[in-house]
């Protein structure tokens, strides 16, 4: 008896002393676990807060009111915008954009050759708009890929906004002066009826600018542009709380042993800003430019745009611009913008022309607004369009 008595205290105590034991085990095991997850997640976290995802959509509808069509034939053109930023350490950024336009009910085009839309179907693949590595120091930033670039405040004389670079751009900063240059390799000519490149050119600019008290002093010079083009400008831009001010003077050349026939001597262009926020949501800004007849460079705010796209002048004009936010409430605004050229050499096209564009812009978010205007142009050609758009960032 003493002795069952004896085993049963035994066993007990050995409980007794085990349990402390099995508990401590459990608890470190579910510890374990819970770092584990922990790490997963935080890795997980870490590694996402590496990437930027976002874009922007573009619904627009356009209506031309000069034809006699009623009611009148609504084109909508779709926008749409894609792009990824990877933070691959500190100093080394990857960013892609990829881009897309189209309008709708144009998948099924005509047999008829000489019967396309303008506007490409919207059954088209995007297209890598920009891919490039970015790295950035405490002095200095670098890029290389393909990426959108511009020299001065306007881009007089270099400017890749419309047709990025393909290429490298270097920025240094020493004190209060600031060196920036960029190659761009241009394919300009391939082999008739093929895919292959017959000619191709290297583009090479370079900017050297003084900053001090928010004002910029720069000088961009183009020593090997588009075969025999050579370029040069002078920009100064200041800015104060409420208002800026940017003037950009700039000379364009051209002689090339391909194209005899085609000289240019230094032939200048010059625009120049001003900008007022007169109250929070208010605002309106004057420009005045001068663009001589041959002052065409190849990569310009001016190269492509026939009064689309950056600027709204044109090559061979005169003319001033005037642009005009005013807040209206319930975050209404009201935007116009009126353009007035006339030619400085005549060569059979009107004597004047204006370009007058008004719209209401509905803010139903700082990254969703719905647009509603009407566009005169006499520049370009002559066309009254109502459009509608709505803008949405994600």
């Amino acid at each position: 008896m003493k002795k069952s008595v004896a085993v049963c205290c035994l066993l007990l105590m050995i409980s007794l002393f085990s349990l402390p034991v099995f508990g401590a085990s459990a608890s470190k095991s579910s510890d374990r676990q819970l770092s584990d997850l922990t790490n997963r997640f935080n890795n997980l976290e870490a590694n996402w807060g590496r990437f930027q995802l976002g874009g922007t959509l573009n619904l627009q509808t356009r209506s031309d009111l000069d034809r006699n069509q009623m009611p009148p034939l609504f084109k909508v053109i779709q926008e749409l915008n894609l792009f990824m930023d990877a933070f691959i350490d500190r100093n080394l950024l990857f960013s892609l954009k990829l881009a897309h336009s189209g309008g709708w009910g144009l998948s099924y085009l005509s047999l008829d050759p000489d019967n396309q839309p303008y506007d490409p179907p919207l059954v088209a693949p995007l297209h890598i708009d920009e891919a490039f590595l970015r790295m950035e120091h405490p002095n200095s930033r670098h890029y290389i890929g393909r990426f959108r670039y511009s020299f001065g405040p306007f881009g007089l004389v270099s400017d890749f906004f419309t047709s990025p670079a393909e290429g490298l751009a270097y920025e240094r900063s020493l004190g209060n002066y600031h060196f920036s240059g960029i190659y761009s390799r241009v394919y300009t000519q391939y082999l008739p009826g093929s895919d292959q490149v017959e000619i191709s050119e290297d583009y090479l600019a370079g900017r050297i600018a003084w900053a001090q008290n928010n004002s910029v002093l720069g000088l961009n010079l183009i020593p090997f542009g588009i075969a025999g083009e050579k370029n040069i400008s002078l920009d100064w831009s200041t800015a104060a709380q409420n208002s800026s001010f940017a003037t950009e003077l700039g000379w364009y050349s051209f002689k090339s042993d391909r194209y005899p026939e085609y000289v240019v001597d230094w032939t200048p262009g010059f625009l120049v800003s001003y900008k007022n926020q007169f109250s929070k949501n208010n605002l309106y800004q004057i420009k005045v430019g001068y663009f001589a007849p041959g002052f065409a460079p190849s990569y310009s705010s001016l190269a492509h745009s026939s009064g689309d796209d950056r600027e709204w002048f044109l090559p061979n004009s005169k003319g001033i611009d005037l642009l005009l936010l005013s807040a209206l409430p319930k975050n209404y605004q009201l935007a116009n913008r009126l353009i007035f050229l006339s030619p400085i050499e005549n060569y059979g096209q009107p004597q004047s022309g204006y370009r007058f564009r008004s719209s209401i812009i509905k803010y139903f978010s700082p990254v969703n607004q719905l647009e509603l205007g009407i566009d005169l142009n006499r520049l370009t050609k002559n066309e009254t369009e109502a459009f509608v758009g709505w803008i949405v960032q994600f």
